[in-house]
C-alpha cells in the first residue's frame, strides 16, 4: 500500500514533470548554443577571456568552451523540479507509515496543507492516543485502592486507557493485586476477579450491568462530578478529552470512578466535525464532552 501511494502522483508533480521534459532540451540546447558561441566565436571577439583560469594555462579555447557549457548545464538542471517533489511524497509517506498513518498517495499529502476541517468517527479518533489519568475518585475506599483494583483488572488489558490506569498505578509505586479470569469486552470493559471477589472496569451502563447490587443515581451523580471536578483542575476543559471510567465489585455495585484525559486535536488550530451512525442523544453527548459546546 505504501508503494502504491509513493506511484500515485500528486498534481504539483505532474505539473512539475510536464515543465521539466521541455526544459531539458531547452538547457541542452542552451548548453550547446554557449559552447558553439565561446568555441567559434567568442574567444575571438574576446581574447582577454582565454587568460582567465577557466581556459587554463594555454588559454584553450576548447577547454574554456566545455566548462562554461557545462556550468550552464549544471546551473539550469531541472533536478529541484524532477526530484524535490517525489522525494518529498516519499519521506512524507514512509513517515507516515512507521506511525500507522497509510495516506493514499502524493495527491492527499499536498491537499492536506489546505485542510480547515477534519470529519472523525465517534470512538477511539478523537484525541492524540496518549491518554493518562487525570483524577480519581470513591464512593466508600480510599482512592488509592480504587486505582489498584482497576490497575490489577486491566493489568493485561491492551487499550490504551487499560495502559493509562495501569501506567499511573505503576508511577505511584502501589502493589497491583494477582487476578484470575480476566474476561475483556473490546469497547465495554474488563472484568477480573481481584482478592476473591469480581471487579469490572469500564463504562456505566456495562459495569452496573455485571453486578446485581446497583449504585444509587444520586451516588454516580456526586462520583462523576467530583472526578470531573477534579480532572479538570490545573488543565483547560478546551485542550483536552477526558473520559470516565467506572469501578465495580462484587457485591457493591459502582465503588470508584477515574477521569482519563487526552490532549485534543484542536490544540492544532483544526476544526473537527463528530460523524456517528448512534443515536443522536449519545453523539450530541459526546460532541459536548469533547468540544465544550
Amino acid at each position: 500500500m505504501v508503494e502504491d501511494a509513493q506511484g500515485n502522483e500528486a498534481p504539483i508533480q505532474r505539473l512539475a514533470d510536464s515543465i521539466a521534459g521541455p526544459f531539458v532540451y531547452s538547457v541542452m540546447t542552451i548548453s550547446a548554443v554557449t559552447f558553439s558561441f565561446w568555441y567559434y566565436t567568442g574567444s575571438h571577439f574576446f581574447p582577454d577571456v582565454l587568460l582567465n583560469d577557466i581556459a587554463g594555462p594555454d588559454g584553450d579555447p576548447l577547454l574554456l568552451s566545455l566548462k562554461l557549457s557545462v556550468d550552464v548545464l549544471i546551473v539550469s538542471c531541472p533536478c529541484a523540479l524532477g526530484l524535490a517533489t517525489p522525494t518529498a511524497i516519499l519521506v512524507g509517506t514512509l513517515l507516515r507509515a512507521k506511525q500507522g498513518l497509510l495516506i493514499r498517495g502524493g495527491d492527499v499529502l499536498e491537499r492536506l496543507a489546505s485542510i480547515n476541517y477534519v470529519a472523525l468517527d465517534k470512538t477511539g479518533t478523537l484525541t492524540e492516543g496518549k491518554p493518562a489519568v487525570s483524577a480519581v475518585s470513591s464512593i466508600s475506599y480510599k482512592d488509592s485502592e480504587i486505582l489498584q483494583m482497576a490497575a490489577a483488572v486491566e493489568k493485561t488489558a491492551l487499550h490504551p486507557i487499560a495502559r493509562a490506569i495501569v501506567n499511573k498505578a505503576e508511577s505511584l509505586k502501589l502493589t497491583i493485586p494477582v487476578t484470575r479470569g480476566q474476561l475483556t469486552e473490546p469497547g465495554f470493559g474488563t472484568l477480573a476477579e481481584v482478592d476473591g471477589s469480581l471487579v469490572a472496569v469500564g463504562s456505566l451502563d456495562w459495569v452496573q450491568e455485571r453486578f446485581q447490587r446497583r449504585t444509587s443515581m444520586s451516588d454516580l451523580k456526586d462520583l462523576e462530578t467530583e472526578v470531573m471536578y477534579q480532572s479538570s483542575e490545573g488543565m483547560s476543559s478546551s485542550s483536552y478529552s477526558k473520559t470516565v471510567v467506572y469501578v465495580g465489585r462484587e457485591g457493591e455495585g459502582i465503588i470508584g470512578a477515574i477521569a482519563i484525559s487526552d490532549g485534543r486535536l484542536q490544540q492544532n488550530g483544526i476544526n473537527m466535525v463528530l460523524l456517528s451512525g448512534d443515536r443522536e442523544e449519545a453523539v450530541a453527548t459526546i460532541a459536548k464532552r469533547s468540544w465544550d459546546r
